[in-house]
């Protein structure tokens, strides 16, 4: 397919939702506007922020699998201490009911939305991605930041402040208190450009697609096949599931044209197993 409207290959009536939530609270549950189809697990996505760029990890993860109508979520920062004033984003993927037709996802409750994605080789700690200047939003975005790492160390990536319509600030923090520099990242953001519409754009990407998935082998690390190939590497978002009273991560590893491979750590940088994760991967 060609333009720059993505499509969901093998998919059919695709509902995205986004939010940010501003409660100061260590878990909670954020409730969909619109749930999505009955019976169905939407595929979730967190982005916490750093305002102080606090030397510290910082977990976002679900709590729990998500159901059509809502997803928990719970925050902790080093090992196992409970988090409580960092707000986050979300994005939420998945089965519409009431569009049951068509590969063209849609952004129920929004218009004019477009979709920017990119990756960071700079190798600093702390940063600031300006978006394409053509490209800019109309108000400010969600973000959402995959780490690159083979280390085997509890590793976050934090929005550093709330996203502008030009611009987001991050920071990275590894091994529980420690700062992290030379890993590379990948990104994604969403909003609002234009006033009319509710299919996003990919304005800087022709014939894009998605694709998304739940991976539940009960390894540390694995390999992640995509259903068809990828023309370049695309962007991958990951979200790891976990209520148990431990910081826990996801990290790529890996990343080519037609699969990611992902590491999985918790608590004092130990390796993780049993905990699934959400991915989504976007490009052309």
């Amino acid at each position: 397919m060609s333009g720059n409207v993505p499509y969901c290959p093998s998919m059919s009536g695709v509902q995205i939702l986004t939010g940010y939530d501003y409660n100061s609270l260590h878990s909670g549950t954020i409730t969909f506007s619109t749930p999505f189809k009955t019976g169905t697990e939407p595929f979730v996505f967190l982005q916490i922020e750093n305002i102080n760029n606090a030397s510290v990890t910082i977990s976002l993860m679900l709590n729990g699998n998500p159901t059509n109508t809502s997803f928990g979520y719970v925050k902790r920062f080093q090992a196992a201490s409970a988090a409580s004033g960092e707000d986050f984003c979300w994005l939420a993927i998945g089965e519409s009911a009431e569009i049951t037709s068509g590969n063209i996802p849609f952004c129920k409750g929004d218009t004019g939305v477009q979709i920017l994605t990119g990756s960071d080789n700079s190798g600093t700690q702390t940063g600031t991605i300006n978006f394409n200047s053509s490209y800019t939003f109309s108000s400010a975005p969600k973000a959402f930041m995959t780490l690159v790492t083979a280390n085997a160390y509890l590793f976050s990536i934090e929005l550093k402040g709330s996203p502008t319509t030009t611009s987001f600030g991050y920071c990275k923090h590894a091994n529980l208190t420690g700062t992290a520099a030379g890993e590379s990242f990948y990104w994604l953001a969403i909003g609002n450009r234009s006033a009319s519409g509710n299919v996003p754009v990919t304005p800087l990407l022709a014939g894009t697609k998605i694709f998304y998935g739940k991976e539940t082998a009960n390894t540390s690390t694995g390999t992640v096949t995509f259903p068809s190939a990828f023309t370049q590497s695309p962007v991958v978002l990951l979200s790891i599931i976990s209520g148990g009273s431990y910081s826990y991560g996801v990290t790529l590893i890996s990343l080519t044209t037609s699969s990611f491979g992902y590491s999985k750590r918790y608590n004092t940088n130990q390796a993780a197993s049993g905990e699934d994760i959400w991915w989504l991967a976007i490009g052309n």
